[in-house]
């Protein structure tokens, strides 16, 4: 998987990949085409309970961005006590 470009505007994020990615949108740049994930970044997991893992960060298993575990969904059954994919990606997939 590879990130192409990352576009910050305000609270959003545009990352941009030229290979194909669950949950994302097919853009068509002159003669290149991207895949197109775009994130919140306002929108983080809110959780009723602290969780004990002691990781700040964690690589999502989708687009491979690393990123703080505020965007992880807790997760009892995985070693790290996060889910696999980040909380865009996962909604994205999801819907």
């Amino acid at each position: 998987m590879g990130l192409v470009k990352t576009i910050k505007n305000g609270n959003k994020m545009m990352n941009l990949f030229n290979t194909p990615i669950l949950g994302s949108e097919k853009v068509k740049m002159g003669n290149s085409v991207f895949y197109m994930m775009v994130e919140d970044l306002s929108l983080k997991v809110n959780r009723h309970r602290t969780n004990d893992s002691i990781i700040p960060t964690k690589v999502c298993g989708n687009c491979g961005i690393k990123k703080s575990v505020d965007y992880f969904y807790s997760d009892s059954y995985s070693n790290d006590g996060y889910h696999l994919r980040c909380k865009c990606c996962n909604d994205k997939i999801n819907k």
